[in-house]
């Protein structure tokens, strides 16, 4: 049986993977709860986890080429907490 640590980091990747298929629409969207529900229920946003990349992911053959690896190279990514003082909800 897990404890501790191992417990709390297998609850924190099992809920991102659920996270994950939501978001991107991999999952059944007759599975999720509606916004009215997460409302009534009092639901609360645990963490957003902010992952800042490149434009173009070059661990794709379709975008390593000379033109995309420029860009992103040029471009400035956005700084955390740019993004954070973005976001509509606070802590």
């Amino acid at each position: 049986m897990l404890r501790g640590a191992d417990c709390s980091l297998l609850r924190s990747a099992a809920l991102t993977a659920l996270l994950l298929l939501a978001c991107t629409g991999a999952w059944p969207a007759e599975l999720l709860p509606t916004d009215q529900e997460l409302e009534d229920a009092h639901a609360v946003i645990g963490d957003v986890l902010l992952n800042n990349q490149n434009i173009f992911n070059l661990d794709d053959p379709k975008e390593n080429n000379w033109l995309f690896r420029l860009a992103n190279r040029l471009h400035i990514k956005t700084r955390p907490y740019v993004i954070r003082s973005q976001l509509r909800f606070v802590r």
